[in-house]
C-alpha cells in the first residue's frame, strides 16, 4: 500500500490528473411514485481542476464496448486534455468498474493517455467527483422531475451549472485525501473530511 500511494503522490505532483466516473441516478430518489425496481439513468462525467466534461447519458447496458464507443469517446477527455496540459502529460482516473478495467479498455485506452492502476476498490473517499455528483443529487432532488425527460433536462442542466469554486475545491482535495488515507492506514477517510 506504501509503494502505490508513494507512486500515486508522485504522479500528483509531476502530472495532472483528470477523473472520469460513472454515475447512476437512482429515479426512486428523484422521483415521488415508487416502483419495485427502480429505473437508473446513468451518466458519464469527468472533472479537472480547469475543465469540466460533456456529460455522456449512458447506454442502458454499459459494457466495455459500450463504454469505448459511446461514452468516453464521446466525453472529449483526450482532446480536451491533451490541448489542455500536452499529449501523455495527464493521467485519466476512474473507478473499478468492469468496464474499465477490462482488457480491451485498458489496450484501448493505452494507446490514447495515460491511465492510473491499482486503485483501491470500494473507494469514493477518495474520488471527489463522488461529492460532485452528490451535490448534484441534493439539486436534482430539490427540484423533483416527474419524467425520465425532465429528470435528464435537470441533469444536465445542473452538471452545466456547477460552479467552478465547487470543481476547483474537490479537485484540488485531493493531495489532502491521499495524505489522510496514508495517516489512517489505508483505512476509510470518511467523516476526516
Amino acid at each position: 500500500m506504501k509503494q502505490i500511494q508513494k507512486e500515486i503522490n508522485e504522479s500528483i505532483n509531476k502530472l495532472k490528473i483528470v477523473q472520469l466516473r460513472n454515475r447512476g441516478i437512482s429515479r426512486n430518489s428523484v422521483f415521488r411514485e415508487k416502483e419495485k425496481y427502480g429505473k437508473k439513468n446513468m451518466f458519464f462525467g469527468g472533472i479537472n481542476y480547469s475543465w469540466i466534461s460533456t456529460l455522456i447519458k449512458c447506454p442502458k447496458i454499459v459494457n466495455s464496448e459500450s463504454y469505448q464507443k459511446k461514452v468516453i469517446s464521446r466525453c472529449r477527455v483526450f482532446t480536451d486534455m491533451d490541448k489542455e496540459f500536452g499529449k501523455w502529460n495527464w493521467i485519466l482516473m476512474q473507478d473499478g468498474a468492469p468496464a474499465h478495467t477490462s482488457r480491451s479498455t485498458k489496450e484501448y485506452l493505452s494507446k490514447k493517455c495515460s491511465v492510473l492502476e491499482n486503485w483501491p476498490p470500494n473507494s469514493p473517499d477518495l474520488n471527489p467527483i463522488e461529492n460532485l455528483w452528490g451535490i448534484m443529487e441534493k439539486r436534482i432532488s430539490l427540484e423533483a422531475p416527474k419524467t425520465e425527460k425532465k429528470l435528464e433536462a435537470t441533469v444536465r442542466r445542473v452538471w452545466k451549472n456547477i460552479e467552478w469554486g465547487v470543481i476547483e475545491n474537490l479537485v484540488s482535495s485531493m493531495e489532502k485525501r491521499l495524505r489522510l488515507v496514508v495517516e489512517h492506514n489505508g483505512e476509510s477517510i470518511n467523516g476526516h473530511f
